[in-house]
């Protein structure tokens, strides 16, 4: 009406969910594999989850140094390197997706061509994410304080109150 196109939001209950996931299951013949993600697993209520529903549950966490070393592996063709122990640091400290990790070492792969030899093109690519990893702690460092900050503020507001 009034030339302006009307949105229909259909809205699922839980009931309705489980119907058309069983539905699913039930229509197919033979083996298939669905894959459903979330971010909030903790908020999914049980029975959409329960073992039967939902047979395998994979936690895809962040990027630890053994995965790290595997991905430069893969992209990279190395097993070491002078800058692993501080890329091990800071993945320990920071939060960072396997593939954030595979797009900065893909980088390498990606510029083949070039006057830069092999071990330039490698060493380039592990400072580009050391700085990345840098840069997360940096922030993460500072969020810290400025929440240890509010909460030493806070706590001497509630000793001026108190006194």
């Amino acid at each position: 009406k009034g030339g302006k196109k009307e949105k229909h939001q259909k809205k699922i209950t839980l009931s309705g969910l489980l119907n058309a996931v069983d539905g699913l299951y039930s229509a197919s013949e033979g083996e298939h594999i669905m894959v459903f993600t979330t971010n909030y697993v903790e908020r999914l209520d049980d029975a959409l989850i329960r073992r039967g529903r939902m047979d395998k549950h994979i936690e895809m966490s962040f990027c630890g140094y053994e995965a790290f070393q595997m991905l430069a592996k893969n992209y990279l063709g190395i097993d070491r390197h002078a800058l692993f122990p501080e890329i091990g640091r800071l993945l320990n400290e920071t939060h960072i997706t396997p593939a954030d990790v595979s797009e900065i070492l893909n980088t390498k792969s990606n510029h083949e061509q070039g006057d830069d030899d092999k071990e330039t093109k490698i060493h380039a690519c592990l400072q580009t994410l050391l700085q990345v990893l840098q840069e997360k702690a940096r922030v993460l460092t500072t969020t810290n304080n400025e929440e240890h900050q509010e909460e030493n503020t806070n706590e001497s507001v509630e000793v001026k109150i108190m006194v």
